[in-house]
């Protein structure tokens, strides 16, 4: 499951299916990574002792934001064929914004 959904070419965690033939990045629920599905995603999998899928859930939320700002959903794949961008929607998504904070205060 994680390498279909995370594996080396991807950040975790796509909304759809990567490999299903519906799967577009840039579409809603179609299998973009939102930050609020992360959110919740990692708070549960810490909870439930699942730490290493959580951090990398973290380490990968981070990294989108990190490289690409505040956007409302990110495309799942690190090489997308575009240059340097992953982040689609809204820009300046506080929601997004909001949920970095929290992650980068949590353990």
């Amino acid at each position: 499951m994680m390498e279909k959904f995370g594996g080396d070419d991807k950040y975790l965690c796509a909304s759809f299916d990567p490999s299903d033939d519906r799967f577009n990045p840039k579409k809603y629920w179609r299998g973009p990574v939102w930050i609020n599905m992360n959110w919740l995603l990692y708070n549960g999998l810490k909870n439930y002792g699942f730490l290493d899928v959580a951090e990398r859930i973290k380490k990968d939320t981070v990294e989108l934001i990190s490289r690409d700002g505040f956007f409302e959903y990110f495309d799942c794949r690190k090489d997308n064929g575009e240059p340097a961008r992953t982040g689609y929607g809204g820009n300046n998504f506080s929601w997004s914004a909001a949920l970095l904070i929290d992650l980068l205060n949590t353990d």
